[in-house]
Order: C-alpha cells, then sequence, then structure tokens
C-alpha cells in the first residue's frame, strides 16, 4: 500500500501553488479520491492504491464548467467551457507494450469529446518489450 503522508501532501500542494498555474494534470495518485488542503476544483479517477489514478485540478481562481467526464481504469476525460470555447483535458497512465500500441491509439478517441479543443497530458510510456521494464 503506498502511503501519502501529510507533509508529502503539503509538499504537492506547495509546488503547485508555486507553479502558478491554472490547470493541472496529475498521474500515479495510487487511490487518493480527495487531496486535502488543495482549495480548488478537483476530479479523480483514483485508480487502486497500488497502481494508476489519474487526477485533474484547477485553482480557485480559476472555475470552468465542467459539461461532461468519460473514465475508465487509467483515463479521466472532462469536458468543459472557458469563456466561450469547449476544451476537452484528457489524462491518461499507462505502460503500453508495443503491440498494444496501434489499439490504444486507435480507441483513444473515444475518449474525445466533439465540439471541443482537445489537450492531452499524461504518462504514454511505451515499452518495446519486456526488456525494457527493468526492476518489474
Amino acid at each position: 500500500m503506498v502511503l501519502v503522508t501529510f507533509s508529502k501532501r503539503s509538499q504537492l500542494i506547495s509546488f503547485l501553488k508555486y507553479q502558478n498555474c491554472n490547470i493541472y494534470l496529475l498521474q500515479e495518485t495510487h487511490g487518493i479520491s480527495k487531496l486535502e488542503g488543495w482549495e480548488g476544483f478537483s476530479i479523480f479517477n483514483p485508480g487502486t492504491n497500488l497502481s494508476c489514478g489519474v487526477t485533474i485540478l484547477f485553482s480557485s481562481s480559476f472555475n470552468p464548467k465542467i459539461l461532461d467526464t468519460k473514465l475508465d481504469s487509467r483515463i479521466l476525460s472532462v469536458k468543459f467551457l472557458i469563456t466561450i470555447r469547449f476544451l476537452t483535458l484528457l489524462t491518461y497512465i499507462h505502460q503500453i507494450f508495443r503491440p498494444a500500441v496501434k489499439l490504444f491509439f486507435n480507441n483513444l478517441h473515444s475518449f474525445f469529446f466533439h465540439d471541443s479543443k482537445l489537450c492531452i497530458g499524461g504518462d504514454f510510456t511505451c515499452l518495446m518489450s519486456d526488456l525494457d521494464k527493468h526492476g518489474g
């Protein structure tokens, strides 16, 4: 089980606030479904306490109108409205083995929302063979 201590959590929040951004895409959040101390809006796809988990955090000064969400065990896709534009944010975590790369990208479109601009972020590690996975 991965434990996120108060100290780690407060360090993460301090680091993110120092970045002074409106939107943060986090991967490998390991079962976290709430980030204590985060003052802005957040959307979680927690995964398990051992792996996965993706989160989108919005700063407290940035309040988009959330229109829709899609998720599976490793993907979180959110459609929202800012001013007069629709935007889809998609964050993803996965190690993709080469045979699955084409299949993954051929199906990724199912998480897009039509009529919106798309922004994708995440961990798109592509492993060419088992030898690329040092240490398990």
